[in-house]
């Protein structure tokens, strides 16, 4: 079985793949500086659950790009669905690497003020990892 910190530095490498993506944390607090290059991605876990044959891990994803001087409705636009292209391209290369995310994922949307105003996208994703059985 993958434990969690594989699967940790499986997702950050995931999303680094990404030429959008610029920096990935484990927690909301990290990109809470006047330093932070977007995109920022988060990846917080919540949960796992643990089956006879797979686990389950739950996380929360945060998808935050600051908002330009162009106009604000155009600007959020573009972000909300880069933010979802770019969680879609994740769980594609995740499933490459036998990682599965299970459906529906619902994404939802919002303006916050970190260091910067950032449009942010989020969604929670249950991530199904096969677990290694042994036959002895």
């Amino acid at each position: 079985m993958r434990d969690f910190r594989e699967l940790q530095t499986i997702l950050q490498e995931t999303f680094l793949e990404d030429d959008l993506v610029n920096a990935v944390y484990r927690s909301t607090a990290g990109i809470n500086n006047k330093h932070t290059m977007y995109w920022a991605v988060v990846v917080e876990a919540t949960g796992r659950t643990d089956y006879e044959e797979y686990s389950n891990y739950t996380y929360n994803w945060y998808f935050i790009n600051k908002q330009t001087p162009r106009t604000a409705t155009e600007d959020i636009d573009w972000n909300y669905s880069m933010g979802m292209l770019i969680a879609k391209n994740a769980i594609k290369r995740l499933e490459d690497k036998d990682i599965m995310a299970q459906y529906p994922i619902t994404y939802n949307f919002g303006s916050i003020k970190f260091a910067d105003v950032c449009d942010v996208v989020t969604c929670t994703v249950t991530l199904q990892i096969e677990n290694e059985l042994d036959c002895k």
